[in-house]
């Protein structure tokens, strides 16, 4: 059994209708806003978690092939 922490669904994987209702009106390209969002909200996770990015996208790489 791993000691990894579990990657919430919403950070594990893009989708759309997860972060679009997240994004501003003003912004004008709403897809790659939404994905910045996303990526922060993965670095803040990671970072509570103690994690440098690689070792997130790594975790999150062997929990996306096991999903």
């Amino acid at each position: 059994m791993s000691d990894d922490p579990v990657i919430p669904p919403h950070l594990l994987v893009y989708r759309d209708e997860d972060w679009m209702p997240h994004v501003e009106d003003s912004v004008m390209y709403r897809g790659l806003r939404a994905r910045e969002l996303q990526r922060m909200a993965q670095d803040r996770w990671a970072n509570a978690h103690g994690m440098w990015r690689a070792e997130f996208e790594d975790l999150q790489a062997r929990q996306q092939a096991q999903a």
